[in-house]
């Protein structure tokens, strides 16, 4: 096994909202704002799609993926805050700027200091082991996007979690 990371989603509505309701209250509005402002406000509206907590203590091998369909560039971020770190540990990330680049950038996880990817991003969690599996990283990724009637197909293609529902409908209907 080269990765013991799990992603733990809320299962229904309620879980969902009140978390939602958690993060607003405590300032998430604020990382929403920065997001549409480095658009260059050319998003009218930003949607919490999901959030998962994602809890790991080792990967010992570098997999490259992106979170969303290229296509949803500008219209789709995966926001993460670190939670419990691990100290003395190596970068949690690795950055590539295309999938066949040798190029990379290792990002090390600051408390209080979200990351937030583009559709675009390719990346990897980094190589560690944390003391031989006795301690843990946990991080909130938070999946942010711009649904619209041109985009949700490919936001639905990208989707992981059980709620909300991956359907055009149910997404245009109740979070755009």
């Amino acid at each position: 096994m080269d990765t013991d990371m799990v992603w733990v989603f809320p299962n229904d509505c309620m879980g969902h909202e009140e978390l939602r309701d958690i993060l607003m209250a405590n300032g998430f509005g604020k990382v929403l704002a920065a997001i549409a402002e480095h658009e260059q406000n050319c998003v009218d509206h930003l949607t919490i799609l999901n959030l998962s907590f994602v809890v790991t203590r080792k990967n010992t091998k570098l997999n490259f993926h992106l979170d969303y369909e290229p296509s949803l560039q500008g219209q789709a971020w995966n926001v993460i805050v670190p939670l419990e770190l691990v100290r003395g540990g190596g970068p949690e990330l690795v950055l590539r700027p295309t999938l066949a680049s040798n190029l990379h950038q290792e990002v090390k996880y600051q408390k209080h200091t979200a990351v937030i990817l583009g559709a675009k991003q390719w990346h990897s969690s980094g190589l560690y082991e944390y003391n031989r599996g006795e301690k843990f990283r946990c991080c909130l990724c938070i999946a942010v996007c711009h649904i619209t009637p041109k985009n949700v197909d490919d936001i639905v293609k990208s989707m992981e979690a059980n709620y909300p529902l991956p359907s055009r409908e149910y997404l245009l209907e109740k979070l755009a």
